[in-house]
């Protein structure tokens, strides 16, 4: 088999594979052989089919796949071995059937896209800023009071305040102030308001400190605004009765619901950061700026990423490219395979995840043990839903040590008062994702025997995938425990994954730790009684909302009952608030309250864009694929923000 290059311009070069029969028939016999070995041939003994036979039934096949199988390492180890910088993968220049009846020698021929040769200098003259946003005060207090509010109680109150529910009946009154009667009277025997909500400001303030017993009279009208949709809604009724409603209706608050914020204490502490990371309210404000701290960082590298790359780009930009190579590259249609992980798996089942390496230990081991971390998204449950393995150079290769999970009670040498998951956390962050909703799980071997110098191994990690589509990075750590989280370079090691890792064939809109995206919801699973947070992430790319002068969220609730609740009006309620001096704009809301949802009804899923005052700019779906994921998108089309209730 003979293999050459011919360029064909500074970036292109043509690949010739000359292949001869003696290069594949020992092959091709091999397989045939194997075939006859190991399969029931009809007619013939398992083993005793003629080769000839095997030849007549599947030489053909047989022979293509074994010449192919060639073609494509000899294509491979030449790109290889002769350090071809390659873009994309080889092109045919023809496919087409092997003439395997009157043919025994056969040349193929690929293109190659050649990589320009660019001459990069990267030196201390190179100035590029790195900003470092600083955690103030005003970002600590408005976090602490989210999570308040997000983990706070709902109870009984006695008066109406500014973010309380309030259910009772509702009756419709007549123009002179008296109870309407009749079949056509709209009576709602249990209804639920939620003033904080309303558009006009002054039909909830008719609320404010009413007690239980009181009776209200106000104009839903007024109160939603003359949305149809939300009058519906609140009155019980039909969307084409909603024109006869002009009116009062009169309100009996049978009860009130509040909310009281959470207070400092261990069902707090660790709602908000896990068991026995925090113990007092120093240690929780502390861990809060961290945190704080930590997302921020992720701001930081990304606009210092996109400005180190506009700066070589204008400076090394100008050059040639294969452009009509490129161009007939197709797109790949199987899942490209890592160094040991495949890209992909289906929802629910086990993803499996290989990696070898080496670790020093001086002197007597006898009281080390062996410690792997794993970055995974929290809905995992890692530590419940996982299994840890690793061979080692000192046993048989087929024996597989298991390895237990670190409670949060053993603290690394170099991490006192923290758990090895929140000494990783606190170190390495979430490495190359963006979303912060995952977490380091440790395990650790039983003590190793008297042993010293270097040790080989491969851990091997399975877990199961769960149930919802999502995509992130998986990372890796690994010591030896006296060493603690990384203090001596020597022995200790973090990996991140080659490429992302994706569930596909599951619940739910593809949650993304990869990429950047015009969305961030926090917290990624809730149900319609949990506070939601979604965020408009206007400085990741390009777009004209962000000159808006003011932000609002547009979004259309469905229950499992098949209604459909909508919320489009500019107000208070819908308007988002602007996060620090970054095009970053976010609203929390109550998902029941926001789209007053009727009691007996569950969300199922929440349909969302952003947008400006009057409507003409919006962003979403079908912006974010073709601007952050360069999808192709039909002009004009705006498919929204998904986003799907489920509590992991």
């Amino acid at each position: 088999m003979n293999v050459t290059l011919q360029n064909t311009d500074a970036v292109s070069g043509r690949l010739t594979v000359s292949v001869e029969e003696n290069d594949y028939k020992e092959k091709v016999l091999a397989d045939l052989k194997k075939i006859g070995r190991n399969n029931q041939i009809p007619g013939f003994r398992k083993g005793h089919v003629a080769i000839g036979e095997l030849q007549r039934r599947f030489g053909r096949q047989v022979t293509s796949d074994v010449i192919n199988e060639l073609v494509y390492d000899a294509v491979t180890n030449y790109i290889k071995e002769n350090k071809l910088n390659v873009l994309g993968a080889p092109v045919p220049v023809e496919v087409k059937e092997l003439d395997l009846k009157n043919q025994k020698d056969f040349t193929f021929e690929f293109d190659l896209a050649l990589a320009p040769e660019l001459d990069i200098k990267v030196d201390k003259d190179e100035k590029i800023p790195y900003y470092n946003i600083e955690v103030s005060d005003a970002m600590i207090s408005e976090q602490d009071a989210a999570f308040r509010k997000r983990f706070g109680a709902q109870v009984p109150g006695e008066e109406v305040e500014p973010d309380a529910l309030v259910k009772g009946a509702i009756i419709q009154l007549n123009e002179d102030g008296t109870v309407k009667e009749g079949d056509d009277a709209i009576q709602v025997v249990s209804g639920i308001l939620a003033p904080m909500y309303f558009v006009d400001k002054d039909e909830a303030a008719k609320f404010a400190g009413k007690k239980v017993g009181d009776k209200v009279v106000f104009n839903p009208r007024k109160a939603c605004g003359n949305n149809e949709v939300e009058l519906a809604s609140m009155l019980n009724i039909d969307k084409n009765r909603t024109a006869e409603v002009q009116g009062d209706f009169e309100m009996t608050i049978s009860e009130i619901i509040v909310v009281r914020p959470a207070e400092d204490g261990e069902e707090f502490f660790t709602n908000v950061f896990g068991k026995d990371r925090v113990h007092n309210a120093e240690e929780y404000k502390a861990a809060l700026k961290d945190m704080i701290a930590t997302e921020l960082s992720g701001n930081s590298d990304m606009v210092f990423s996109f400005s180190a790359r506009k700066y070589f780009l204008d400076k090394y930009g100008d050059m040639e490219l294969p452009a009509a190579v490129l161009n007939r590259i197709p797109e790949p249609s199987s899942p490209r395979m890592l160094a040991n992980m495949v890209a992909y798996i289906k929802a629910g089942e086990i993803a499996t995840f290989t990696f070898s390496g080496e670790i020093n230990i001086d002197g007597d081991a006898s009281n080390e043990t062996f410690i792997v971390g794993f970055l995974a998204p929290r809905s995992w449950n890692v530590r419940q839903n996982a299994t840890v393995t690793y061979r080692e150079d000192r046993y048989e290769t087929e024996v597989d040590h298991k390895m237990t999970v670190i409670p949060d009670t053993e603290q690394p040498a170099n991490y006192k008062g923290m758990s090895w998951s929140a000494a990783l956390k606190k170190k390495y962050g979430v490495r190359g994702n963006v979303l912060n909703d995952m977490e380091w799980i440790a395990f650790k071997s039983d003590n190793y025997s008297s042993v010293n110098g270097t040790i080989h191994y491969t851990v091997t990690i399975k877990c199961n995938s769960g149930k919802s589509n999502l995509k992130f990075r998986p990372s890796f750590f690994i010591n030896h425990s006296s060493d603690g989280i990384g203090g001596d370079e020597a022995h200790y090691s973090v990996k991140d994954a080659d490429d992302c890792f994706e569930v596909v064939e599951g619940s739910g809109t593809v949650i993304d730790f990869c990429s950047t995206h015009y969305y961030q919801i926090e917290p990624l699973s809730a149900l319609q009684d949990d506070y939601v947070t979604f965020t408009f992430q206007g400085d990741i790319n390009t777009n004209e909302l962000i000159k808006a002068e003011n932000v609002y969220i547009e979004a259309t609730a469905y229950t499992i009952e098949g209604k459909i609740y909508t919320v489009n009006e500019k107000s208070a309620k819908t308007l988002m608030k602007r996060e620090t001096k970054l095009p970053r704009y976010n609203v929390t809301l109550w998902p029941g309250g926001f789209f007053n949802i009727p009691d007996g009804e569950t969300i199922s899923r929440i349909e969302y864009i952003f947008t400006n005052e009057d409507g003409t700019v919006s962003i979403s779906q079908s912006d974010d694929s073709r601007d952050n994921e360069g999808e192709e998108v039909e002009e004009g089309i705006k498919e929204p923000f998904v986003f799907e209730f489920q509590c992991e």
